[in-house]
């Protein structure tokens, strides 16, 4: 009687045991299932993040385009002011000497 006590003690503790090692593995399955969701998430975070990173390389370096362009462009109006302001300054001597040679022409 004793014996049959201590294996019918046993079995059920191997059962409970089995039953608890079931249960783990069902949820062992849940949580790796879960975890792939987690990866797969986390990696199209990061082709969304580089993808981000492209678009803002190349906004960057489409301002850098437009910086020189506008340097350029300022610059080729300061060279154009420049050379306005030459041309209008020899007309103004052209002008000049033309009216002192005039005067000059008519006091004689």
């Amino acid at each position: 009687r004793l014996e049959f006590e201590a294996r019918l003690a046993l079995q059920q503790g191997a059962d409970r045991l089995i039953g608890t090692c079931s249960l783990h593995e069902s949820e062992l399955r849940v949580c790796e299932g879960v975890r792939r969701q987690l990866q797969d998430r986390v990696q199209d975070m990061e082709k969304q993040l580089l993808e981000a990173e492209r678009r803002k390389l190349a906004a960057e370096e489409e301002l850098l385009e437009q910086d020189k362009s506008y340097t350029e462009l300022l610059s080729g109006g300061d060279s154009a002011r420049t050379s306005l302001q030459e041309t209008v300054d020899s007309l103004q001597k052209q002008v000049s000497d033309l009216s002192k040679e005039h005067v000059k022409t008519l006091e004689r």
